[in-house]
């Protein structure tokens, strides 16, 4: 859920009735990201293309409303 469209969406759907909503995000930094997907490659688990997709989705997670935890 790297878009605040989405994260709504899903959160619209929940019954919030008598609760109190906290919304986290655990994120790593870029640069662990790039090193986890690279190891990912390399074992065959992922495809190379793989990193010119999500890098970019990566900063999004920044931009949606929920407290981060690094």
């Amino acid at each position: 859920m790297n878009k605040e469209i989405i994260l709504d969406d899903v959160l619209s759907r929940l019954n919030k009735h008598n609760c109190i909503l906290y919304k986290f995000a655990i994120v790593c930094s870029e640069q662990s990201l790039n090193s986890r997907i690279k190891k990912d490659v390399k074992q065959g688990i992922r495809n190379n293309d793989v990193i010119e997709r999500i890098v970019p989705r990566f900063k999004n997670y920044f931009e949606i409303d929920t407290k981060k935890l690094m």
